[in-house]
């Protein structure tokens, strides 16, 4: 059992981002939340929104917590607006995790979590979970290219232990500067470099469903040439799969 960590922004405080609709943006992260609550390797739900908006006046969510039997904590604050303008979304990204660490009552009694980007559904959620290895970590490096230099990590969705997140990633985002073209999938890949973090893939490739609220574009692999990537992806990962998993280590 495990708990998730979702991150969410219903009234949007950012030049970079497309869908800035908060009633669609609202509606989309309980459906996403609801979504994630009736996944049965999940035992515990953080939900933190940095606009100030308060899930836990929202009775859909609470009384499907009730109905699966999951331990639920909203968490709600305002962000710096000027600075989440200025430097951007994955500034307001790292707000809310550095929040999280500093006011959740569930993440303490967890050693290590999933973070997930609100409005995204990983529809092979369940598999996924079933791979991990407790205590390693798991980024997915941007790109389908699994022999590709890794040069920065998807921020959406990964699981990290407590420890490496407070020691290493958890003040990273104060570097992000969207407009220099510096995002928080940078410093985080920087980051685990800087302190020798082993971190690995997930054992299969996440297939997403949602709407990126930096594009627009819907995230789905429906075409053939992305269900042949991950395919050959997922073969890759497979092959490897009896590696045995490496504990982190982090420079001191």
């Amino acid at each position: 059992m495990c708990l998730l960590v979702l991150t969410s922004t219903v009234y949007v405080n950012s030049s970079f981002t497309v869908l800035t609709d908060p009633e669609v943006r609202r509606q989309q992260y309980i459906e996403s939340v609801l979504f994630y609550l009736g996944k049965p390797g999940i035992s515990a739900i953080v939900i933190c929104d940095n606009s100030g908006f308060d899930y836990g006046e929202v009775p859909e969510i609470i009384d499907h917590a009730a109905l699966y039997k999951k331990k639920i904590e909203t968490l709600s604050f305002k962000a710096d607006s000027i600075r989440i303008l200025h430097q951007g979304k994955g500034y307001g990204e790292g707000m809310i995790m550095n929040y999280v660490f500093d006011k959740s009552v569930l993440l303490r009694e967890y050693s290590s979590f999933f973070k997930i980007t609100g409005r995204v559904k990983v529809l092979n959620f369940t598999h996924i979970h079933h791979l991990i290895r407790p205590g390693n970590i798991y980024f997915e490096a941007i790109g389908n290219n699994p022999f590709k230099k890794q040069q920065l990590v998807d921020t959406r969705f990964y699981y990290c232990t407590r420890e490496v997140f407070e020691k290493v990633l958890i003040n990273q985002y104060v570097e992000v500067d969207d407009n220099a073209g510096r995002y928080l999938e940078h410093v985080y890949c920087d980051a685990l470099t800087a302190y020798h973090v082993h971190h690995q893939p997930f054992g299969r490739v996440p297939v997403w469903e949602g709407v990126s609220g930096s594009t627009g574009q819907t995230l789905k692999a429906d075409s053939r040439k992305k269900k042949a990537l991950r395919c050959l992806n997922n073969l890759y990962r497979i092959l490897y799969s009896n590696r045995k998993g490496q504990r982190y280590q982090y420079a001191k």
